[in-house]
Order: C-alpha cells, then structure tokens, then sequence
C-alpha cells in the first residue's frame, strides 16, 4: 500500500481583536453597534448577537454538516438572521462551510486542544463519523475508529445497531495494540519508536489465539503493509472477530485505524475486507482535502 507524502498546510489561528467582528461582505472590522444591525437585531451587541451565535454553533452537530434552514430551525432564528450570522462565524472560524452546509470550525477544535489537550482528536472524530456509518452499513455489525494516543490504542469512535457484539470496551477505552485488528493497523504504519512504546509492555495472552511472539507478530505487521487490512481472529475476545484498514493522514503515516467487528458465528471478516479498505481510502482523501 502506497505512502501518501503530502504535507498538511499549517493553520494560523489568530484571536480576533477583543470586542470587534468581522463584517464578512466588506471584511473590515465594524463597530458592535453596526454588527447588531448586520444581523437584523435590536438594540447593542452585549447580548442577543452573541446569544443568538452560540445558539447556532450549539445547534451544529458532530454527525456531520447541517444546512442553513435546518440551523434555523433548530436554533429558532428566522433564515435571513441565521444566514448573516453564519457569514461572520465563518469568518472568525467558529464554523466551517463544506457543500452541503455547515460544520463546526477550525477555531473551536484549535480551543477545544487548548482547553482539553483533545481538539485534534475531537475534529477527527466528526469527519471520520460519515466514514464510520459506510464501515457499519456495509456489514450491519459493530464499526469503530482507533487512534494512537500517548503510549496506548484508543477507541475514538464507534457505531452499532442493536446486533451489538459484547465487547470489554467502549469508544474513549484503550485497547491492545498486539492482538486486535485496529491496534495491529496502527502497528504496521507507524513509526518504529511509536511501535516499540505501543509494545513496551509485552505480547499479553488474552486468548488461546493471542499471538504472544514477537517474530510472528513482525510478519503479521509485514503482510498488513503489503495487503492493506489486519485481522483480529479470537485474538482479543474468544468468539469475536474483526476486520481494520488504516486511515492515511496528510503527512503520510497513519492518523487512525477504521474497524468492523461481529461474532464469529455470522461475521467472516474476509468477506468485507476490500469494501473496508475502500472507505479507509475515502477516509484519507477526506482527511486530505481538509488537512487534518
């Protein structure tokens, strides 16, 4: 499977000047007084502007882009209002307009790592959702999106319908690296010191199918590279099989891992491993539009 080299292109997020907005149209700064106008309210900016902004950023949702009447709608604001206020939250990145509507931006995320070292994490989580709904609508069984962070594999996402296959784990719990399907894709595609951390603590046994030996584990990792998919067979739950493809970042290595898991006794993990392959190459070049 090929590397992809492009590099992500830097963001510069700048705090807009205290107490000024930006009037998209003209895109020079404008009085708060003028930006209460703008949007079709009375009175001074101290209070309904700003209300009326937070409603609409609330009102997006991380399921994906939402429309200009479905934002109205939901923040109880008439269109017009809703539209000239999108304009100026775009401006100052708060929200991000794609075509089919609008999502939460760049800034929020960029405040969001401030405040909680996560904001990467949480904007991957919301373009990775359209991606983790075609991993589940392609089996019908339980679909996940792994990261790496700090020194473990985390679940960064998941999605099931009420066919859900029992597993000791939820989406935010970290998981094995050696013995399950996304932790053995983040394995083969990242770099040799993140590998030797991910495996610092040992190849534990938690099945009879556990791959406990470092020789037989390093060709597993070599056959992922080559085919472009890991398995999990019985490693991690007895009865539980998996199937995971690797998500490319800009910067070529690998940003995450997307995964479809169900038992054994109707899930056959080989059966959809070219279709999951797909999505995770969908799933890349999204990343790559968007340089995340």
């Amino acid at each position: 499977m090929p590397v992809l080299t492009e590099r992500p292109v830097p963001l510069q997020l700048l705090p807009p000047p205290a107490n000024e907005v930006f009037d998209t149209a003209a895109q020079s700064r404008i009085s708060p007084g003028v930006a209460a106008e703008a949007v079709g309210v009375d009175g001074p900016c101290s209070g309904g502007v700003i209300e009326r902004a937070i409603a609409l950023i609330e009102a997006l949702s991380a399921d994906g882009p939402v429309g200009v009447s479905e934002l109205a709608r939901r923040a109880a604001l008439p269109k017009s209002t809703t539209h000239r206020l999108l304009g100026i939250l775009e401006k100052c990145q708060l929200v991000h307009r794609v075509s089919d509507g609008y999502e939460l931006g760049q800034r929020l995320y960029a405040l969001a790592d401030t405040l909680s070292g996560d904001g990467q994490s949480l904007r991957l989580q919301s373009l990775l959702r359209p991606f983790l709904a075609d991993a589940y609508a392609l089996a019908n069984e339980a679909a996940h999106v792994a990261i790496v962070q700090s020194d473990g594999i985390v679940y960064l996402d998941e999605l099931h319908g009420r066919r859900r296959v029992a597993l000791p784990t939820a989406a935010g719990d970290r998981v094995p690296a050696h013995c399950t399907a996304v932790g053995k894709v983040l394995l083969a595609y990242c770099p040799s010191p993140v590998r030797s951390r991910l495996l610092r603590d040992g190849l534990h046994a938690f099945t009879a199918s556990t791959v406990t030996s470092a020789a037989r584990l390093e060709d597993q990792l070599r056959q992922i590279q080559r085919r472009g998919v890991a398995f999990d067979r019985e490693e991690f739950v007895a009865g539980v099989t998996s199937v995971a493809a690797p998500i490319i970042g800009t910067d070529g290595t690998v940003a995450g891992a997307i995964s479809i898991t169900g038992p054994t006794s109707r899930f056959d993990p080989t059966r959809f491993a070219a279709g999951l392959a797909r999505i995770g190459w969908a799933a890349s070049a999204s990343l790559r539009s968007r340089a995340c």
